[in-house]
């Protein structure tokens, strides 16, 4: 690269059409996990307080997951430049599917706010991640389509996570809107592993 290289035009880690239609599907999946997860909860937090008598700090659930969420998302970019974008994905993925099997066996109100405050780190992990992985992997022209892709399976996330929430509590009980998403984590790091 010289000085005459405009700096956004030199893309080394541009990946071919093939590849991409393998990786993004991955990508797609995992975001698409991490929505669910942070919506299914919606419909069952007045099982939730009623169980575990909560009262009016039942707001401290999402409360806690938004905060560890957003903090983490600050040190990403370079924890994953130091360690790489595959394994703190799958890190990211785990420490959420962790958070989610410890959420349904929360027995106090406490339990619960660390257990989503752990889940959160792993969540804003990867929103994170994803949008740094599309950026490395495609060039500018094709940001705009894959972004696109991503974004319909966050779509399908928030749209589908509160009714799958509301039939699971409905149906097996409250520690279901959180147990459902640890096999989805657990197919997740297999399928970006590969």
């Amino acid at each position: 690269m010289d000085e005459s290289t405009p700096l956004l035009q030199n893309q080394d880690h541009r990946l071919p059409q093939k590849r991409l239609l393998v990786i993004f599907p991955a990508l797609a999946l995992i975001q698409f996990t991490s929505f669910l997860d942070q919506t299914a909860i919606a419909t069952s937090l007045p099982a939730i307080a009623s169980a575990l008598h909560t009262g009016a700090s039942i707001s401290l659930v999402g409360a806690s997951f938004l905060i560890t969420s957003t903090s983490i998302q600050l040190i990403n970019g370079r924890l994953s430049d130091i360690f790489g974008r595959k394994l703190c994905l799958a890190t990211a993925l785990t420490i959420m599917g962790i958070g989610n099997l410890l959420s349904g066996f929360c027995a106090t109100p406490v339990q619960l706010f660390a257990s989503r405050a752990f889940t959160g780190l792993g969540a804003g992990a990867i929103n994170a991640l994803v949008q740094i992985a599309i950026a490395d992997i495609t060039t500018l022209e094709q940001r705009g389509y894959y972004f696109g892709i991503v974004g319909m399976a966050v779509a399908f996330g928030n749209g589908l996570g509160p009714a799958i929430g509301g039939l699971l509590t409905e149906a097996a009980g409250w520690q279901w809107s959180f147990w459902f998403v640890c096999p989805l984590c657990a197919i997740a790091v297999i399928y970006l592993l590969l």
